[in-house]
């Protein structure tokens, strides 16, 4: 099992950017008056956590049966990080890779 490299802590006095998967449906169903609520209207209150150790299967188990593409990575005491679905795409990708090429060598006998 791959250990899951942790992104950067966003800066919590610098806006970021979302990926409007909360604020979208709202958006169709109301139009642009939600962009006038307060977030607690759309942010996720129950927020599923991972610790730096977590195990990539188990990071991708969780983002699929929970529906969500961030998970945050808690751990010394406070947030270490977000995992997005790109950064377990990414590595699982090479993971593949890994494995293609090994199976390539040894069908090929190249090794």
């Amino acid at each position: 099992m791959a250990v899951l490299p942790v992104a950067r802590v966003p800066d919590p006095g610098t806006p970021q950017p979302g990926d409007g998967h909360q604020c979208a449906p709202k958006l169709a169903r109301r139009g642009a008056a939600v962009m006038s609520e307060p977030v607690t209207d759309i942010y996720t209150a129950e927020v599923h956590t991972v610790t730096p150790q977590t195990p990539i299967e188990e990071v991708m188990r969780m983002m699929t049966e929970r529906r969500v593409r961030h998970v945050p990575v808690v751990g010394d005491g406070g947030l270490r990080g977000i995992v997005s679905i790109g950064d377990v795409v990414k590595i699982r990708m090479g993971e593949l890779e890994t494995e293609r090429t090994a199976l390539t060598d040894y069908i090929t006998g190249s090794r």
